[in-house]
C-alpha cells in the first residue's frame, strides 16, 4: 500500500487535464516524463479513436 502505480498516475494526469487542474496535470506529466505541450494533440487523437470505436460498435449492433 502507498506504492505509486504508473497507470494510476496516468489516470490522475488525464483527470487533472479534463478538469483544468493545470498544476496537478503538469506535476503528473513531469513525474511520468511526458511533455505537457504534446497533450492537447494526444487528447484529441484519443477522443477521435474512442469516437471511431463507438461508431463501429453501433454498426455491428445494427446488423
Amino acid at each position: 500500500m502507498g506504492k505509486t502505480c504508473y497507470y494510476l498516475d496516468v489516470l490522475n494526469m488525464i483527470k487533472a487535464y479534463e478538469r483544468g487542474d493545470w498544476n496537478a496535470f503538469i506535476r503528473y506529466a513531469e513525474k511520468l516524463g511526458l511533455n505537457e505541450n504534446e497533450m492537447p494533440e494526444l487528447y484529441v487523437q484519443a477522443l477521435e479513436w474512442v469516437n471511431k470505436l463507438h461508431l463501429q460498435e453501433k454498426e455491428v449492433g445494427s446488423h
